[in-house]
């Protein structure tokens, strides 16, 4: 049965030029998405100690540890056992 499916989808399959999948705005709204997450990312890692420093917080032990609380309640929320799925 799955290997009918598979063939079936395959048979049904076709290949789009790359300049007509690049400017699909489906792509382009992906894309878009996608890099904005990421400069958002780096600008948490790499400018977040240097803010928290500017607030007058000196020990680099505690900028480190304030600089850390961002991606460890990531940690909770991405976590499947948080929300009940595990």
């Amino acid at each position: 049965m799955l290997e009918r499916q598979v063939s079936a989808e395959e048979a049904t399959k076709h290949d789009m030029p790359i300049r007509q999948v690049l400017t699909n705005g489906r792509v382009l709204m992906f894309s878009l998405t996608y890099f904005s997450f990421v400069m958002g990312l780096y600008g948490v890692s790499f400018w977040l100690p240097t803010i928290i420093k500017a607030t007058g917080v000196t020990d680099a032990f505690m900028i480190g540890l304030l600089s850390a609380i961002p991606f460890a309640a990531a940690v909770v929320a991405i976590n499947p056992s948080t929300i009940g799925l595990i």
